[in-house]
């Protein structure tokens, strides 16, 4: 997988301390985009769920 690649292709720069700021940027987008990906999964197999959230604390994240 691409994304497995990248991630230890950066993990391995940072271990050797041969790792740039903008190596460190891209492990964290490449990791966030795993997530909203992950996240995006589990709303797609359990819509009700995320449905009753939304109802719930969407009027709270608002007022943030």
């Amino acid at each position: 997988m691409e994304l497995e690649s990248k991630v230890t292709e950066i993990l391995m720069k940072h271990d050797s301390d041969k790792s740039l700021p903008l190596d460190r940027l891209s492990l964290i987008k490449t990791r966030s985009s795993e997530f909203i990906r992950k996240l995006n999964q589990i709303i797609e197999k359990f819509p009700d769920v995320h449905q009753w959230y939304i109802e719930n604390y969407h009027q709270d994240l608002s007022d943030t």
